[in-house]
């Protein structure tokens, strides 16, 4: 689809135009937030382990629709290891679990970070599962320990048409 161009007095918005427009957060036909494609975490301390799995809590699933453009974004807030990581690894991965995206973090001991990423993805069609893993590769930790001012989230968007 062509992208929208700037209007002018008197122009007409088509109904391409419109479908050109960002439609929001996805609707989670699993996982998520209220049917929303949306996951808020505030009270539960979340354990990293030295190795792979998945977040309790932190999977989506939705339909995509070929033509248009997701952007995922994750947040992982208040993490924290007494050992250090190095590194700590966050993917989002499908159901088999193939990785579709890696953040790589180093934290010395006994620090606190707020880790947050985003990528895009084109050309999904169908049923897409997403969901978030963890893995402190040599040490271990937590995040999101700190209630409400730690604010951990996995969020689903569509940006528009491709």
């Amino acid at each position: 689809m062509a992208s929208n161009t700037t209007f002018v007095s008197g122009a007409i918005l088509t109904a391409a135009q419109m479908n050109n427009l960002p439609w929001g957060i996805v609707t989670a036909t699993a996982g998520g937030t209220s049917g929303s494609g949306f996951i808020r975490n505030t009270t539960t301390a979340v354990a990293i382990g030295t190795a792979a799995a998945d977040v309790s809590g932190m999977t989506i699933s939705y339909t995509a629709i070929s033509s248009r453009i997701y952007k995922v974004t994750v947040t992982l807030s208040d993490v924290v290891s007494g050992a250090g990581f190095t590194p700590l690894l966050i993917e989002v991965t499908d159901a088999t679990p193939t990785t579709k995206y890696q953040a790589r973090v180093v934290m010395p001991a006994n620090q606190t970070n707020n880790i947050t990423f985003s990528y895009v993805e084109t050309g999904l069609s169908g049923t897409i599962l997403r969901k978030v893993r963890t893995t402190g590769v040599t040490n271990t930790g937590t995040f999101n320990t700190n209630g409400a001012a730690a604010l951990s989230v996995f969020v689903i968007e569509d940006i528009g048409a491709t």
